[in-house]
């Protein structure tokens, strides 16, 4: 019985790695780069509150998703433009991982994680 659930576990496994594979390779030529299609301003944004964060910390900046970075013209938070439509904690696994590894977040950093996340649930759901 448990050598079966094994061997069940290990073809859901290889089933799922590959199609994950399959997709991966059918997104390869956009990646990394942020285009004018559908969906790519969510990325741009997540990139944009991440890279706020990177600079100022998201301490500093009350962890609010602020569209405009620190200037002359936008002295205080609340001249910057907060982003309320989705919660900030969107944007902390994006921080964490550029703070990890010591470079500030792009879109491809952005993909990898998402890629990661989209792996993961439908490894989950298989």
């Amino acid at each position: 019985m448990l050598l079966n659930n094994t061997r069940a576990l290990i073809i859901i496994f290889a089933v799922t790695c590959g199609l994950f594979a399959h997709s991966v390779d059918q997104r390869a030529p956009w990646f990394g780069a942020i285009d004018t299609g559908l969906h790519e301003w969510l990325t741009g944004s997540t990139v944009k509150f991440a890279k706020n964060w990177y600079r100022e910390g998201p301490v500093n900046l009350k962890f609010l998703m602020l569209e405009e970075p620190s200037s002359v013209e936008f002295p205080m938070l609340e001249d910057r433009g907060v982003y309320q439509s989705y919660a900030p904690g969107s944007v902390l696994p994006v921080y964490l991982i550029a703070k990890i590894i010591g470079r500030p977040p792009s879109a491809a950093m952005v993909m990898r994680y998402n890629l990661l996340n989209h792996f993961g649930i439908a490894f989950l759901l298989a």
